[in-house]
């Protein structure tokens, strides 16, 4: 009887345990849900002072509930939703808030400093430099590129020379602002116009801006000779010959580059080896592609990849706002296709693999290779369109 009676007591404590766990979790999982609420409705109310006094309540709750130790689960969670509401409070574009989305957005980081590949410190460069704060901005700036290779990593190096030209006397990283304007600006003409009085320093790059200026001082044939040197020095960067046939009014090639090689001048975080170009996960090669009838066929992408990797992984390609993903098999070369429409005179493709392995602090230390052999553009017939 007494061995039945402990049996029963047992049961019963861990009946109640049970049910405090599975209350704790539905009581998180419900202040998550009401918490993204609240985040949500945030807008330009003329006092959000009660709204914040709530999500920093749930907020709270949440730390003290989960105390997560940083790059964890628990910590991703709550560094998300600070983030979410530091982005919300940035977007008012109103300066009362700008300290509480910085005190949101240094806590998101503190819990898991990789969130988002970047972006809290990209924010927090923007609203440094906005306050004039220019060693701060360059320094979270700076910050990028431990974590982004691609679009966000060229919009922090263009963020910096922009500072550097306001500080007279600070030197411009002109390889960098190139890289900016030919792979990353939506708008070359205007991310231009803060270096119009910049001092070329003799290299290639900086010909190349100097050429982009004198066009938009509307000096085309001194803008021309300009980027004719240059291309002399980059005969491969077929931007050049847009810009040359541009400026000096040619007849137009259908395409550049005229022969499809995407290759022969893109943006490679890890360069090229033995004439391929080397991916590895999560850092992306970037190309950019000019059309003289961007409302003609569709185009036809083509790479060949040599796998040394033997799992399955994935091949991300973003081509302006499209995207495909193909998943690949663990063979000793693969050829990916993909087919996209382009309705721009300048267009951008990003390639993008998911590699299999650990997080991305195991992928970055120990980083595996592929290589990629080619990369080519072609038109393609309408009715072959994906």
């Amino acid at each position: 009887m007494n061995q039945w009676k402990g049996s029963a007591l047992f049961i019963c404590l861990m009946v109640a345990v049970l049910t405090a766990i599975t209350l704790l979790f539905a009581s998180d999982r419900g202040s998550l849900y009401q918490l993204d609420s609240l985040i949500e409705t945030i807008d330009r109310e003329s006092d959000l002072s009660h709204r914040l006094r709530q999500i920093n309540e749930h907020l709270q709750f949440l730390t003290d509930g989960y105390q997560p130790p940083p790059h964890t689960p628990d910590a991703l969670q709550i560094a998300k939703r600070r983030f979410q509401l530091a982005e919300k409070l940035h977007s008012l574009h109103d300066d009362r808030y700008l300290e509480e989305a910085l005190k949101h957005y240094e806590q998101a980081i503190a819990l898991f400093p990789s969130l988002s590949h970047g972006w809290p410190y990209y924010n927090m460069g923007v609203i440094f430099e906005k306050q004039k704060q220019y060693e701060e901005a360059i320094s979270h700036y700076q910050t990028v590129l431990r974590y982004d290779f691609g679009r966000l990593a060229l919009n922090a190096d263009y963020r910096i020379a922009v500072i550097h030209q306001r500080q007279n006397g600070k030197p411009i990283d002109f390889a960098a602002l190139y890289n900016y304007l030919r792979f990353a600006s939506e708008n070359v003409m205007k991310d231009i116009q803060p270096f119009v009085s910049s001092t070329p320093d003799g290299s290639a790059e900086s010909d190349y801006l100097s050429s982009l200026v004198l066009y938009a001082q509307n000096r085309p044939a001194d803008a021309a000779r300009r980027m004719a040197a240059y291309a002399q020095r980059r005969p491969d960067d077929y931007s050049a010959h847009y810009y040359l046939d541009l400026f000096t009014q040619n007849e137009p090639q259908h395409m550049y580059p005229a022969d499809g090689n995407l290759l022969s001048s893109c943006f490679a975080p890890y360069g090229s080896r033995n004439g391929a170009i080397l991916l590895t996960h999560n850092m992306p090669v970037r190309c950019d592609l000019y059309r003289t009838a961007p409302d003609a066929e569709p185009l036809r992408f083509e790479m060949q990849l040599e796998n040394p990797v033997h799992e399955a992984f994935q091949c991300i390609l973003r081509f302006n706002g499209e995207t495909r993903i193909v998943d690949c098999s663990p063979r000793e070369n693969e050829t990916i296709s993909a087919t996209f429409s382009a309705s721009a005179k300048r267009n951008f493709l990003e390639v993008q693999l998911n590699l299999p392995g650990g997080g991305d602090a195991d992928r970055r230390n120990n980083p595996m290779f592929i290589k990629m052999r080619s990369l080519h553009v072609s038109l393609a017939p309408t009715e072959s369109s994906e």
